[in-house]
Formats: C-alpha cells, structure tokens, sequence
C-alpha cells in the first residue's frame, strides 16, 4: 500500500491550503441507554464521570439514576477540572449542584427471601450554570447506599474522551474495565 511522510504541503492549486473549517451545529456529548442494556453501579462509594467539554458553559449534568429508598433523597454533585482525560488529582469542586433523588414511595420488604427492594429509575437534572472554558471536566456523587448510576455492561461502550472514576482508599481513580454512566 501507500505509504504518506509527513511533509509540508506546498502545491499552490490545493484548495484546502486555504480552507476554513467551520459547523453548522453542535451536539451535546450523551450516554443514553436501552434499558436491557444497563447495569447498575451502587454508590457504596464515590463515583464519577470524566468528559470533553467544547463550549464555554455548562448548564446542567443529567445523570441516570436508581433508587432503592422510600424517600426522597438530595444528592449533591460536585464539578472538577482536569488537565487531561489522565488526570484524577483535583481536589477542589469548581461547581456544586444539588437535585432530588425520587424515592420509590414504598417501605423496603422485610424477611422476604430473595430480598427484592422495589426500585424508581428516573433522569436527575444538576443545574449548574458554571462558565468553562474548553478541555476535561468530571462530575462525581458521593457514596449514598442504596442509590445506584445506571451505565454500561463492563466492556461496554466507553465513549472517546470519557471515563468512569471510583474513589478508593481516599484516591480518585479509573475503572479499568471500558464503560460509561448514563449521563447527557
């Protein structure tokens, strides 16, 4: 096959020497799921999700989410920058938000066998109206029994630019295994 080196393109007639790239619209960047897809992740500790941020603001973080408590619940998420998609290290929130968790309505079983809790799966919507500027932010929740993040199979789908965190041992971390939360 052909091989291309790398070399300075000087042919006067090329018309893309000249070219300006520009778009027509933008997409937001969303991990949206067929529910026989998903998995569940208890925040039986701290979680998080990394993603690329192109525009100067964001407005809100929807995160998927399950709930196996009878009452509501108020969760609080936090917003960090990182300096690159490898860069777990802030320790500083640059924006909170706080939204309501629904709870199921409905008192957990007692002594049935196996134990089936009833569960309400529902989009919770963090306003947090926080100027950016392009590059890598992470959104984390901290450990809340009983409330899940619904995501990927392990091995699933991991779009570019993105990646799960888990907290361990006082340390942010990666997941090793490719997957994402549901997030939009």
């Amino acid at each position: 096959g052909d091989v291309y080196k790398r070399q300075k393109n000087e042919d006067p007639n090329d018309l893309a020497r000249g070219a300006k790239v520009t778009a027509s619209s933008e997409a937001s960047l969303e991990v949206v799921l067929d529910p026989l897809d998903l998995n569940l992740f208890e925040l039986n500790r701290p979680r998080g999700m990394m993603f690329p941020v192109t525009a100067s603001r964001i407005d809100s973080v929807d995160l998927q989410l399950e709930s196996r408590l009878e009452e509501d619940i108020t969760l609080k998420m936090g917003l960090r920058r990182a300096e690159s998609l490898n860069d777990y290290t802030s320790k500083v929130d640059i924006a909170n938000a706080t939204a309501v968790v629904p709870g199921t309505g409905e008192p957990k079983p007692v002594n049935q066998q196996p134990p089936i809790a009833p569960a309400r799966r529902t989009w919770v919507t963090f306003k947090l109206n926080k100027k950016v500027e392009p590059g890598f932010y992470w959104v984390w929740l901290p450990a809340t029994p009983d409330v899940y993040w619904c995501g990927t199979v392990e091995g699933g789908k991991e779009p570019i630019g993105t990646r799960r965190l888990i907290m361990e041992n006082g340390k942010w971390g990666p997941i090793k295994e490719y997957g994402s939360y549901c997030f939009k």
